[in-house]
């Protein structure tokens, strides 16, 4: 008659099965949260695109009486905030301070896991850019997990004619995001 209880084999074939498990769940686990983390970059760079699309399209009025009005404006290339990247936790950064993000209308209140930044072919209105002219990128860096290699995620956009060449000019941004050690 056998004793109540488990048997030395017994136990050490199930410690076996859940250091197993728990070897190839925690390395999927890490992705998962850094992916989760990474839209937090996608998410805001459309937000960037969309705030540097609508003021392009905004007629502003001119400075000075008799002015003429300024449009197809050009948000200026922004500095990085944060400066330095935050290191696998959320900082939060003084985009109100930057003037370029602010026309941008990028002013978010949370800490965030990216540093952002605009990079842009210069402030100018009403300038005779031509089709196809790459005028922004905008970019998030962020060190996900701390180890000081850093993510790099952009999104480019460009100006085209909406209706033909004689039709209004439109900002476009490109169908992807350009990605490098995404998850770092």
């Amino acid at each position: 008659m056998r004793d109540k209880g488990f048997t030395l084999v017994e136990l050490m074939v199930t410690i076996t099965i859940v250091a197993i498990l728990a070897a190839v769940s925690i390395p999927t686990f890490r992705t998962y949260i850094n992916r989760s983390k990474t839209s937090e970059a996608t998410t805001n760079l459309r937000h960037l695109y969309i705030g540097a699309a609508t003021y392009y399209q905004l007629t502003k009025p001119g400075q000075g009486k008799g002015q003429p009005e300024n449009w197809h404006c050009i948000i200026s290339k922004s500095k990085t905030i944060p400066l330095k990247p935050p290191a696998a936790t959320k900082e939060l950064g003084d985009y109100r301070s930057d003037d370029s993000f602010y026309a941008a209308g990028f002013m978010p209140t949370e800490a965030m896991y990216f540093s952002y930044v605009i990079d842009s072919s210069g402030s100018s209105c009403n300038a005779g850019h031509p089709n196809g002219t790459s005028v922004y990128s905008f970019r998030a860096i962020g060190d996900l997990d701390g180890d000081k290699d850093y993510s790099l995620i952009e999104l480019s956009a460009g100006l085209i004619y909406w209706q033909g060449t004689s039709g209004e000019k439109i900002l476009k941004k490109s169908s992807m995001f350009y990605m490098e050690e995404e998850g770092e």
